[in-house]
């Protein structure tokens, strides 16, 4: 009866029925929700405009090298290169996964297992290497370890990062899986861009 023709268009007989005022608060209450949800990712996107802009500032800074004066987690190691001077506190995404209670991104436990468990690393190795029949040597062993425990941490932090995108990662960080899986000789290749590396190949050793 109530959604007859006639009854829908007469509806306007009868301004202070409550079930129309109420049907009228919760377009508006939706309305004002919607410009809410619209005004805060505008700001969320200013917020991580301005911050990605500072930390490209952060990685270009010449000063940094040869010296570990800007790490603020206390665990960062002197750089070759500007672009590998951060520090897990530079990085947005990278702090925001500092617990509390912590002052670096590898007290995170999550850290532990996604980057560093020497298991899951292995698995990932043997999984992705098709071509090898036997136990590598130490030192190719422990060089593919890194690359991989890079690679989960790139993945840990940023989910995707699409072709030829390359972020630096934290010298804490490095330095933390360099100490897991040493070079028997201590050579290391660093950060290389995408432009510098084979793209079958990462960009860490």
């Amino acid at each position: 009866m109530r959604h007859r023709p006639d009854v829908t268009r007469a509806k306007d007989c009868f301004p202070l029925n409550p079930s129309i005022s109420k049907k009228i608060n919760i377009q508006i209450r939706e309305e004002h929700s919607d410009r809410s949800v619209q005004q805060s990712q505008k700001e969320d996107d200013e917020g991580v405009s301005q911050a990605t802009s500072q930390t490209g500032r952060l990685l270009n800074d010449p000063i940094r090298v040869g010296n570990a004066d800007w790490c603020r987690c206390g665990l960062c190691i002197p750089m070759p290169t500007s672009l590998e001077c951060i520090c897990c506190y530079d990085v947005p995404q990278i702090f925001e996964r500092i617990p509390e209670d912590a002052f670096c991104i590898i007290d995170n436990p999550e850290f532990d297992t996604e980057v560093t468990n020497h298991q899951r690393l292995d698995w990932g190795y043997r999984m992705t290497s098709f071509k090898i029949t036997k136990q590598p040597r130490n030192s190719d062993y422990m060089r593919a370890l890194r690359k991989i425990a890079y690679r989960a941490f790139t993945i840990w932090i940023y989910t995707y990062l699409g072709f030829q995108n390359r972020k630096p990662i934290p010298s804490c960080v490095v330095r933390e899986i360099r100490s897991k899986f040493p070079d028997p000789n201590k050579k290391y290749t660093g950060f290389l861009l995408a432009s510098d590396y084979f793209a079958e190949d990462m960009a860490y050793e």
